[in-house]
């Protein structure tokens, strides 16, 4: 995308907030993943050959990361993973590694469980880490979604009034009216909130969004980090260095849940499991072409 401000602040990891591990309402029936036979990993088969695995949990502590299979049993930190990650005013208690296989170029992945995870981008990488805060929990659900090709960019006026609507094709087009306008919190370094209608489920449980904010040259520029609002985080601008004429956000949404459950906590317990669920909204005509 021309012209797109690739500065980041410091905080180059967003709080991904959301339902903690909630099937979603009109799924369809679940599948089973894959526990390969040496009990070790915990594979989430994808409909399209693609593999996501629970490769590994670390517990954070002063001593020494000690990092565990899902099944309990201790192994060795790699030098191929990433680090846990960490951002400001968050204490990790424990990281979690994910390996993507089969993914292809602008491919996204996205978690509605609350846990601190990577900026979205380009593509999926091999190794990723996210974190969270469990210190009175022994196990944990996490869901992992795979996201669709992004719908159109919606334009806002500078304070957030979408005054004409664009056209959306496929099951992304009720997420998209649902969004009745953007709601801007201050000025120089406004964050920049989705205000939506009475809705049953939170965004993040169905789709993935982008917002940029439009100078008076056509010039799109991204976030410099995230900030919280409403107990979901929301992206932030620098407006300082641009002459802001407008924003636009697009939507992409979730296809399919990798479902990790009972994942422990502690080193030495058993029980994790792994299923794959496909939202209703999967099986419609998906985006073509859209992604800009």
């Amino acid at each position: 995308m021309n012209g797109i401000n690739r500065s980041l602040a410091t905080l180059i990891m967003a709080t991904a907030l959301g339902a903690t591990a909630v099937a979603q309402d009109d799924a369809a029936d679940s599948q089973p993943g894959r526990a390969d036979s040496d009990s070790n990993a915990l594979v989430a088969a994808l409909r399209d050959g693609a593999t996501i695995e629970l490769v590994a949990v670390i517990r954070v502590q002063d001593s020494g990361d000690v990092a565990w299979h899902p099944n309990g049993n201790t192994i060795q930190i790699s030098d191929d993973w990433p680090d846990v990650l960490r951002v400001r005013a968050d204490n990790p208690t424990h990281g979690f590694i994910f390996r993507f296989k089969g993914f292809k170029n602008g491919q996204g992945v996205g978690w509605d469980t609350a846990l601190t995870s990577p900026l979205p981008g380009e593509s999926v990488k091999e190794f990723l880490s996210v974190s969270g805060s469990f210190p009175d929990r022994r196990s944990i659900d996490i869901r992992v979604g795979v996201l669709d090709s992004w719908g159109p960019w919606q334009p806002t006026d500078a304070d957030g009034t979408i005054t004409n609507r664009v056209k959306v094709p496929g099951p992304a087009a009720a997420l998209y009216r649902s969004i009745h306008s953007l709601n801007v919190m201050g000025t120089s370094k406004p964050k920049i909130g989705l205000n939506r209608n009475a809705v049953s489920q939170p965004l993040a449980s169905l789709a993935d969004y982008e917002i940029v904010a439009v100078d008076t040259q056509g010039e799109k520029h991204r976030r410099r980090g995230v900030g919280i609002w409403n107990d979901e985080q929301v992206p932030f601008f620098d407006l300082g260095a641009i002459d802001l004429h407008a924003f636009e956000f697009r939507l992409r949404p979730y296809t399919q849940w990798a479902e990790f459950t009972k994942v422990p906590l502690e080193a030495d317990a058993t029980g994790a499991e792994v299923s794959v669920t496909e939202p209703e909204a999967a099986n419609r005509e998906p985006f073509s072409g859209a992604s800009g």
